[in-house]
Formats: C-alpha cells, structure tokens, sequence
C-alpha cells in the first residue's frame, strides 16, 4: 500500500515540474534591457532627469530598474508567474511595476499600459 502513494506521489512531483507552453521562466525572453521613452519629458532644465526608463534582467530573479525619471538604478526581485513579471518592492521602489509579456521583444507595464521594447 505504501508504495502505490510513493508512486503517486512520484508522478505528482514530475507533473508539477514539467515544463509547459506557458510557464515562460526558463525561455531567453528576459535576458538583455528593455526601454521606454517617457512621452513629453523634458530634461533640458536638469539633465538628472531621464526621459528613458529601462529595466535589465541579471538573472532568473534579480532585475535593475529604472523608472519615473529618476536617476537612481534600484535592484530588486522579480517573479514571473506564466506570462506577469512582478518586481519587488524595496526602499528605493515603493510602488508597484508589474509587466504582461506580449512578445520575446515587448513588455507592457500593467500599470499605465505602456510598451516596453528590448533593445539588448
């Protein structure tokens, strides 16, 4: 009796870890900088300004982000739940920036629905 849970329970762990068309985590998709130019900005008053918003994945969880025209890049975390990036929040980013993958090439920010494309 025993073994007939421990086989089932085998067959349940090798499901679970299977890889599927959806879970795209281990795909090459988030490797290199994705950008989006901030529409209407104006830095020529103080060029601490950045008009370009970028976000880098370093690795299969940790992302440098910059974002709202600072001039501050923040590390966080990031998960990725089938096809929604969440960043971390932390000190340095204390709002939410989440991401729906379109495309290999494109990111849309959930938050305002702007297009981030790769550039790296």
């Amino acid at each position: 009796m025993k073994s007939k849970y421990l086989i089932l329970l085998v067959t349940l762990v090798c499901i679970s870890c299977s890889n599927t068309d959806d879970d795209l985590s281990n795909s090459n998709v988030f490797e290199g900088r994705y950008t989006h130019e901030i529409s209407n900005c104006d830095n020529s008053g103080n060029p601490e300004i950045n008009c370009i918003e970028f976000i880098e994945f370093i690795d299969d969880s940790k992302v440098d982000v910059l974002i709202g025209g600072g001039d501050m890049v923040i590390r966080t975390n990031y998960i990725l739940v089938k096809k929604t990036i969440k960043l971390e929040k932390v000190l340095e980013l204390n709002f939410d920036v989440s991401f729906n993958i379109q495309d290999e090439e494109t990111l849309i920010r959930i938050e305002d629905n702007e297009l981030w494309l790769k550039t790296e």
